[in-house]
């Protein structure tokens, strides 16, 4: 844990300013959910306190096996943040597709996101990873 956090633009999402405009904010248990997390403090009091695994096996106090568990769905939270790209750069006015093929090449993977005429005219293409800190 403390290795991933002094990779460079680690604590990036601790400097950023609440926008409600693009949904970019955390309720008041989400930051203290985060924080808890971030400074490595128990979320539950117990592992037969902790949430649900949907795979049946590891409950643990710090929540590190329901943000690992490919059962609990690693696409789904890949989705998600895809999804709020679109959400964000939508409000910022710029037309986006999702999974979108970028080169004539078959091998090539599809962009999570393609933004179209991003900046000065020219496209972005966008590939998002889901990475837990812990494999």
């Amino acid at each position: 844990r403390m290795e991933c956090q002094n990779r460079p633009h680690a604590s990036a999402w601790l400097n950023v300013a609440p926008c409600d405009a693009l949904g970019l904010h955390f309720s008041a248990v989400d930051f203290q959910l985060l924080c808890r997390r971030w400074l490595g403090v128990p979320l539950f009091s117990s592992p037969e306190a902790a949430i649900f695994s949907a795979c049946g096996l590891q409950r643990d106090v710090h929540g590190d096996h329901i943000l690992s568990c490919p059962n609990l769905g690693r696409y789904a939270r890949h989705s998600a943040l895809r999804d709020r790209v679109v959400c964000i750069a939508e409000a910022a006015g710029v037309c986006c597709r999702v999974e979108q093929r970028v080169s004539q090449d078959a091998t090539q993977r599809a962009a999570d996101t393609f933004l179209e005429g991003y900046d000065r005219g020219r496209n972005l293409a966008v590939d998002l990873s889901v990475v837990n800190e812990l494999q």
